[in-house]
């Protein structure tokens, strides 16, 4: 999602839309590093926590169950320091 749809659209889709549900900033602007570190990854937060997700069957034959649990600040560490560490936390 770019720049304009989260900071533009968005809003406006909340307001007809009052359940739609949006990753707020900082779990967007990972998944946005995490894609440009060329990682087609998910991050996101519900109430148990955050989590990093690899959708896809090209990673998991399990794409709904595959999420690991993982802080902001452990995640931007990973980025800063070396994102191809990344998918090795997944098990095979």
């Amino acid at each position: 999602m770019s720049d304009h749809a989260y900071h533009e659209v968005v809003p406006g889709l909340r307001e007809r839309l009052p359940h739609l549900r949006v990753s707020d900033e900082r779990e967007w602007r990972l998944t946005r590093r995490l894609h440009a570190a060329g990682l087609s990854f998910d991050y996101y937060r519900d109430d148990e926590g955050y989590w990093l997700c690899r959708p896809g069957l090209e990673h998991t034959a399990y794409p709904d169950a595959d999420h690991l649990k993982i802080e902001p600040d452990e995640l931007e560490e990973l980025l800063d320091r070396d994102p191809s560490e990344i998918p090795e936390l997944f098990p095979l």
